[in-house]
């Protein structure tokens, strides 16, 4: 995960999020909510948690941690110390701000900024749909796993994609088939040991939640220089899954060496 178009399509919205989460005075699990948007999230997210095997007196480390909701519920469920990496300066800032118990690292994910063997597991939620090459980041993940640590992976997947790979024209995206990113892992050393999908169109709390920070967002920021290129980023993201191009899922893999 490079300091590539995807960081600078999506840090200002970031922003943009973090100012609408304060002003409508969002705080818990809304909170959570509104800094978490990844498809079949909490569905998903929880999938993720769970087979991930970390408990109390273990290190998370959640790689690409855009505002930190996802790391924050993470560290909740898990009962883990989590450490959230991000990359994008505006991002890890609200973060910080956002919240204050978090712990909040710069790095990107062929980078992380943490010792060999240190965590007990990883995530990547949402990130390597924006990277065309995983391996320096899944070579980074394998290296701060301890032996046996696990990965968790949540994103959108291509559901229909010869080669094994989706790049939509004109998009920051690359859209692997979960039998692509499964091979991808194995040749990174891991063991796919858990894998489900979650229908990403389905409503949810959380979405529910997302969309009336969309709407202040909107308000706000509708006429910002980037917001119609945001805004249309995420229109064709979701023309693709109710075409059934992607799909949403999890995977899990344990490090085998």
């Amino acid at each position: 995960m490079d300091q590539g178009p995807e960081i600078q399509l999506f840090d200002e919205p970031a922003r943009w999020r973090a100012e609408a989460v304060r002003r409508l005075g969002l705080q818990g699990d809304e909170r959570v909510a509104a800094t978490s948007p990844g498809a079949a999230f909490p569905h998903l997210l929880a999938v993720v948690a769970d087979h991930l095997g970390v408990a109390p007196g273990h290190l998370l480390v959640d790689v690409g941690a855009g505002l930190g909701g996802a790391s924050a519920w993470l560290g909740r469920r898990t009962g883990a110390a989590v450490v959230a990496v991000e990359p994008a300066s505006g991002s890890a800032a609200n973060a910080r701000q956002l919240f204050p118990d978090l712990v909040v690292a710069a790095g990107t994910g062929d980078h992380l900024p943490l010792r060999s063997g240190v965590a007990g597991a990883v995530t990547l939620l949402g990130v390597l749909s924006l990277v065309d090459d995983a391996g320096p980041t899944l070579a980074e993940c394998h290296r701060l796993l301890a032996p046996g640590g696990r990965l968790g992976v949540a994103d959108l997947f291509g559901a229909v994609t010869p080669g094994g790979v989706l790049h939509p024209t004109g998009s920051v995206n690359t859209f692997r088939s979960i039998e692509a990113m499964v091979a991808e892992l194995a040749a990174a050393g891991f063991h796919a040991v858990h894998v489900e999908g979650a229908d990403a169109t389905a409503a949810t709390s959380w979405q529910r939640v997302s969309h009336r920070v969309d709407d202040e967002v909107d308000h706000s920021h509708g006429g910002d220089a980037g917001y119609a290129d945001w805004l249309a980023d995420g229109a064709a993201l979701g023309r693709r899954v109710a075409r059934g191009e992607v799909e949403a899922a999890a995977v899990v893999a344990v490090r085998r060496w």
